[in-house]
């Protein structure tokens, strides 16, 4: 199933749980939302997300590289290799990968499948 922006409203909650939430979070919490390294710098935007058939979330699809939006690509992240840190009273979605191996990833199209 795809999620897209119309189908995103504020009182939906995300099925799986999200650390640095109490027990649920809104879609609007993970989806548009940059993701970082390690060391805070920004990999990516979240452009859209999958979901299996209970509702929970599988994967995410940031859109890496380019510039202004040309010469972007989408790659698949599994939403469980998502962390969630909080500092400084700022929460913010981290993973454990570099720009350059998000790169280096497949492109995947706006629903998750991998592009021929």
């Amino acid at each position: 199933m795809r999620i897209t922006t119309s189908a995103i409203v504020a009182a939906i909650a995300v099925a799986a749980p999200v650390a640095g939430f109490a027990k649920s979070a809104l879609i609007s919490d993970v989806y548009g939302q940059d993701v970082y390294d390690k060391g805070q710098n920004k990999l990516g935007k979240i452009d859209n997300i999958q979901v299996d058939e209970s509702g929970k979330i599988t994967n995410v699809i940031v859109g890496v590289g380019g510039f202004l939006g040309m010469g972007e690509k989408d790659v698949a992240v599994p939403y469980k290799q998502i962390k969630w840190t909080t500092k400084d009273n700022k929460t913010w979605m981290e993973l454990d990968r570099s720009k350059d191996q998000l790169k280096a990833a497949p492109a995947v199209d706006s629903s998750g499948n991998p592009k021929k």
